[in-house]
């Protein structure tokens, strides 16, 4: 009877549930998250690496570039090519024995001293400004001039027609040297010190914004190239009379013209690496062989070239460039340009923040949704295994009850019967209830 009462009171029961569902789903669980966080840090390890990755990519590709200016600048300085072929990107400049640069339109001005004094005059035009500042008559000498133009090269009449135009000022002929300064503005600059169309041009927009407008714009395109001393003059004055009339976009070209012939100024007293003037910063590398040189890459050419090799990489990359990453940046490496002479490092990020999350949380629900399967696969089994346990303790205790029944009914007549026939044989039943018996 110990046996049944021990399952009645359902405590082998409540252990064997406890052993075999309750302890097997808790240690599915603490596996499930162990499972959960190994996969959370794959997904980052995966991003970490594939950041780091085009980031080196990034960095190798302006270490490229890098070398690229340095050898550029040795093959100058060796005298074995000209600025005129400088590689893409580059303004390169031949600093002794003779200051050259390309591209010029780069460049505001030439720094006093470095620009070139240009050919003498032809003798008969010598000649005649000789005779001009001799003689006190205007028309004379303005016939003088006229006179020289059949005479003298073509690339000289701009010259002829300039001094002309102010001969007959002088004289007070002002439609002739009106027409005269008209003819030195449109035809090309002679080869002197100072380019004669641009000073015709000047000497007409005084009088006229557009033209003062105009003439500033060509400047800003790089048309001439004049010593710092006579272009502060010129802008000055042209800006002055262009006033409105000049776009922002082009004040703004102008002042970084004029930081990159600061810039220059510092080259050219000695300077190089990363430099910074006004709105301009660049990297110079100078090299000293047969002749002095020097390469300028400037910082818009640097990202442009960081944005060729971004192109390269997966969509859904970006590379970025500064001091350092952001803050907020988890899983960016910064590879340090100092060795290649920049200021900055490199950097890629997710182009969208939230894609290694999202994809964590794929493979999370994914995992989430097997554990739960299981869960409830367990639930039903629990419920399952319980309601059958309790169907056999059931009828378990329903055998019991029934046998401990039987047994009562039974056993009670044979007692009686028992004791019945031990009266008999001992005699002490009376005859009338033996006979009966």
């Amino acid at each position: 009877m110990s046996g049944p009462s021990k399952w009645r009171d359902g405590r082998p029961v409540a252990l064997l549930f406890a052993a075999t569902i309750v302890l097997p789903s808790l240690a599915l669980a603490v596996l499930a998250w162990r499972a959960l966080d190994a996969d959370r840090q794959l997904v980052e390890q995966v991003w970490r690496e594939r950041l780091q990755d085009a980031a080196r990519r990034a960095h190798a590709h302006l270490e490229r570039r890098a070398m690229d200016a340095r050898n550029f600048a040795e093959v100058l300085a060796r005298g074995e090519d000209t600025p005129a072929k400088a590689f893409d990107g580059m303004v390169s400049v031949i600093l002794a024995p003779e200051l050259k640069f390309f591209p010029a339109s780069r460049f505001a001005w030439i720094p006093d001293g470095r620009a070139s004094a240009g050919p003498p005059l032809p003798k008969e035009l010598e000649q005649a400004e000789i005779r001009e500042r001799q003689r006190d008559g205007a028309r004379e000498a303005a016939s003088v001039y006229a006179a020289l133009l059949g005479r003298t090269p073509v690339a000289w009449h701009g010259w002829i027609y300039l001094r002309l135009s102010h001969i007959l000022a002088r004289a007070g002929e002002s439609g002739r040297a009106a027409a005269a300064l008209h003819e030195a503005a449109r035809i090309p600059d002679s080869p002197g010190p100072a380019p004669t169309a641009f000073a015709a041009r000047f000497e007409l927009a005084s009088t006229a914004p557009e033209e003062a407008a105009r003439l500033y714009h060509d400047l800003n395109a790089g048309g001439w190239l004049l010593k710092k001393s006579p272009y502060s003059f010129y802008e000055t004055r042209l800006r002055e009379w262009a006033g409105a009339r000049l776009a922002p976009e082009t004040l703004a070209a102008e002042q970084r013209r004029q930081a990159m012939s600061r810039l220059l100024e510092r080259v050219n007293s000695g300077e190089s690496g990363w430099m910074a003037e006004g709105p301009v910063s660049a990297l110079v590398v100078t090299a000293s062989h047969a002749r002095a040189a020097a390469v300028i890459t400037l910082e818009s050419q640097w990202q442009a070239w960081l944005a060729e090799a971004a192109r390269d990489m997966p969509r859904e990359l970006v590379i970025r460039s500064g001091a350092a990453p952001p803050q907020d940046a988890r899983f960016a490496s910064a590879l340090s340009l100092a060795p290649a002479g920049l200021p900055w490092s490199v950097w890629a990020e997710p182009r969208d923040p939230a894609a290694p999350g999202r994809d964590n949380q794929g493979r999370h629900k994914l995992l989430l949704a097997i554990l739960f399967l299981v869960a409830g696969v367990l639930v039903f089994g629990s419920f399952t295994t319980v309601r059958l346990v309790r169907r056999e303790l059931r009828i378990a205790r329903l055998q019991s009850d029934f046998t401990a029944t039987v047994s009562h009914e039974f056993r009670s007549p044979l007692t009686g019967i028992h004791q019945l026939a031990e009266m008999l044989l001992a005699g002490r039943a009376a005859g009338d209830e033996a006979s009966r018996w």
